[in-house]
């Protein structure tokens, strides 16, 4: 929101965009962070500790998304459906230990998602309701590029709790976020370069965009949010503008939350 992203946002539009790359997420993203591996064959990816409740990994293919692996903790079918594809899904209890090299061709993207989701629950990907969600940190050759959200280690302060603050279960507790959400997006790119990364509605409307300049550090994206008023200025801030369960922010319109984010779309100039 700052001048000089409306600065680069300039600069890009009279420039031809390349690559255009767009996939179906289940619905709201959180936070956003972005790395980048220049000239590699593969990188490491690692996730070792709680997470409630999935794992997503893919890569960018010349028909769109591949899917590498997918981890889920309340799938009892093991396969996952996301925009006609069909996923194998390996069933976790709430506990990952991951750590694999997955391999990455030039001008390739890859996605790490990480989601709070009830696969047995609703078989519609919508947003639901809020109930509980955490996550440990996601490393990429040996880089923390997702980092964690955990209440036992206060990673997010003023975030609402699943279980009051008092309660006696306070010793293990979660954030209280979207059901069926994906939560956290990690995208690992092979060269530096301006990229404009935007988020759709199920409409196909574009509801948030930003122009950012990828380098070899983990960045957070902070979006322009094209279609909210007020936006508040919080790393939970959702696709309206608002920001759930924080005193002295304005709350989100939920309606207009769930329905708000569909596609990704990755564009990159080179």
């Amino acid at each position: 929101m700052n001048k000089d992203n409306l600065r680069t946002e300039g600069l890009m539009s009279r420039q031809k965009i390349k690559n255009s790359i767009k996939i179906l997420v289940i619905s709201l993203c959180v936070l956003v962070t972005l790395s980048i591996a220049e000239e590699v064959s593969s990188v490491n990816i690692k996730m070792n500790g709680m997470l409630d409740d999935d794992l997503f990994i893919m890569t960018t293919s010349t028909k769109g998304w591949d899917f590498k692996e997918c981890f889920q903790m309340h799938n009892p079918n093991e396969r996952f459906f996301l925009d006609g594809q069909k996923c194998l899904s390996q069933h976790i209890s709430g506990w990952i230990d991951y750590d694999k090299n997955i391999s990455m061709k030039k001008k390739q993207i890859i996605l790490i998602a990480l989601a709070n989701e009830r696969e047995e629950s609703v078989a519609d990907k919508k947003l639901v309701l809020r109930t509980h969600y955490k996550s440990s940190e996601v490393f990429v050759n040996n880089n923390i590029l997702i980092p964690s959200m955990l209440p036992e280690k206060n990673d997010l302060p003023d975030a609402p709790l699943w279980f009051d603050i008092n309660s006696d279960k306070n010793s293990y507790n979660y954030y209280n976020f979207w059901e069926n959400a994906v939560i956290n997006v990690g995208l690992i790119f092979s060269a530096a370069g301006i990229y404009n990364i935007s988020l759709f509605n199920l409409d196909g409307e574009l509801v948030a965009s930003c122009f950012t300049h990828i380098r070899n550090t983990a960045s957070h994206i902070k979006f322009k949010l094209l279609k909210a008023e007020g936006v508040e200025l919080h790393e939970l801030t959702e696709i309206d503008g608002g920001v759930f369960g924080i005193k002295g922010m304005l709350p989100p319109d939920d309606e207009k939350v769930r329905k708000c984010t569909a596609k990704w779309s990755c564009s990159c100039q080179y």
